[in-house]
């Protein structure tokens, strides 16, 4: 299954972000930057995954960065 990247600035509308809270790094990625007056999410949860003893596989912090962004949008 082949996937698309869509531009980032698209994915942080979808979602509700501050589009002065990005700072970008290319095309399909960017930096959200929390500062004041800064409402990154209307709940005002914030994870954040700064350790992890990767699996043999290599699967860390992005692994698991991706999966829980997948799951928090559903």
């Amino acid at each position: 299954m082949a996937f698309t990247l869509r531009p980032i600035e698209e994915v942080a509308r979808e979602l509700g972000l501050d589009q002065g809270a990005l700072v970008p790094h290319g095309r399909h990625k960017a930096k959200v930057e929390f500062g004041a007056g800064t409402s990154v999410l209307g709940d005002g949860r914030l994870v954040l995954v700064s350790a992890i003893t990767p699996t043999k596989p290599g699967e860390g912090k992005t692994t698991v960065i991706v999966g829980l962004a997948d799951g928090l949008r559903r």
